[in-house]
């Protein structure tokens, strides 16, 4: 139901924001982008859930660190999908949105592997197909 919904608003987005406005927006969208990664990541991860479960996958200097890092390694791709999305052919902000698809794609499956690999050392004998799943 959400990929639907999602394919819907992908697809209304490509009819109305032009190439033209879509370079416009490039200041505004890479603004948004960071304070849209840093804001959850400073909340949830160095805050609310670091004692129960990032302590045990970072250094403790990485609580303050991450919510920056990942703001600026997000921002810094979001900037490189931009320039990929104007130069290829369609819609530059259907093209953006898939390319951020690509992103999440690859950063959760390096976060489950990386959290998978903590706990088979947290809990020895732990199958490594199970703690992906």
């Amino acid at each position: 139901m959400f990929a639907q919904l999602d394919l819907g608003l992908l697809w209304l987005l490509g009819q109305r924001v032009t190439p033209a406005r879509f370079r416009e927006l490039r200041g505004t969208l890479l603004a948004v982008t960071a304070v849209f990664w840093f804001c959850p990541w400073l909340l949830l991860v160095a805050a609310v859930y670091w004692d129960r479960v990032y302590a045990y996958m970072f250094p403790v200097l990485a609580r303050w660190l991450l919510p920056v890092g990942v703001a600026w390694l997000t921002t810094g791709f979001a900037a490189i999908a931009l320039a990929l999305a104007i130069r290829l052919p369609g819609r530059p902000v259907v093209s953006f949105c898939l390319l951020g698809v690509v992103w999440g794609g690859l950063t959760h499956t390096w976060a489950v592997f990386r959290g998978a690999l903590l706990l088979r050392r947290l809990r020895p004998g732990t199958a490594h197909a199970g703690v992906a799943a």
